[in-house]
């Protein structure tokens, strides 16, 4: 599978997520349900890891050496996961990927890939899990960190002792001003 149709297919379900989310949030301020953030899964470090996976291009497809940079770009990038299982994962995608590196053409690598069957399967839908579950953490945080307790106190309300004018206004919005003739 090709990393953009990876990268296509993850953006496509994070904003389905943020469509989802923002529903569910308009229908909780409805109800003035506060929204409960996700538990997070993954550390920020492994999300900040995953996130970071640059694969350098150099074909159509993922065979050849782009297969091996991909290859070595997980492989090091799993290092440093702390996750047991993302890493397994990734050091999975990474072996079959290495695997895939030595062939020379797409039809061989596909047999590769196929050779690798549930394993690579699952392994690719594991760091699609975490890529996706990632982003939400990384959504999710942003919503909590503009939420606040404290009462917004409005500074336009402030009094000022003015002998010289003085202002008033009346129910229908309009307003008259005293300036002490």
């Amino acid at each position: 599978m090709n990393l953009g149709n990876v990268k296509r297919l993850v953006w496509v379900t994070v904003a389905a997520l943020l469509v989802a989310g923002v529903w569910v949030t308009a229908a909780g301020a409805v109800r003035n349900v506060e929204p409960k953030a996700p538990p997070k899964v993954y550390s920020d470090s492994d999300c900040e890891t995953i996130q970071n996976i640059e694969v350098k291009d150099s074909s159509g497809g993922y065979w050849g050496k782009t297969a091996r940079n991909a290859a070595a770009a997980f492989g090091d990038a799993a290092q440093d996961v702390d996750n047991k299982k993302l890493k397994k994962a990734m050091n999975t995608l990474a072996g079959v990927w290495r695997t895939v590196g030595k062939e020379t053409s797409p039809i061989a690598a596909a047999k590769v890939t196929l050779k690798a069957g549930k394993k690579y399967g699952n392994a690719l839908g594991t760091f699609t899990k975490a890529t996706v579950a990632c982003a939400s953490q990384e959504i999710s945080d942003a919503f909590e960190s503009t939420t606040t307790t404290e009462p917004l106190s409005d500074s336009s309300s402030s009094s000022s002792d003015d002998s010289s004018s003085s202002s008033s206004s009346s129910d229908d919005g309009s307003s008259s001003s005293d300036s002490g003739q």
